[in-house]
């Protein structure tokens, strides 16, 4: 799955490439649950999704659980945002004159 983000005057920018075992969506278990990326697949991909409300339920349920799912979901938005801050970087770190 190609991962992007839109840039105002630069339409959509692409900022990685998501393989195989990795999570595409994070937004669901966060307030207000939208979508902060956009995504598509560059090849024929299989895909699992869970229910937000579902897993939402078992994080409250379970603290082991939650506590696991936090912290590889909050792993996921850690390279995100890193991934988000290089291309940023690269696209307005030096500035065209």
């Amino acid at each position: 799955m190609a991962l992007d983000f839109p840039v105002p005057g630069r339409g959509d920018i692409g900022i990685e490439t998501i393989g195989a075992g990795g999570m595409l969506g994070w937004s669901w278990i966060f307030p207000p649950y939208r979508w902060q990326f956009g995504a598509v697949a560059v090849r024929r991909t299989a895909t699992v999704e869970f229910s937000a409300e579902g897993v939402r339920r078992l994080i409250e349920s379970d603290d082991a659980l939650g506590r696991q799912l936090t912290l590889r979901l909050m792993a996921v938005v850690v390279d995100r945002l890193q991934a988000s801050r290089g291309r940023l970087l690269e696209l307005y770190g030096h500035p065209t004159r």
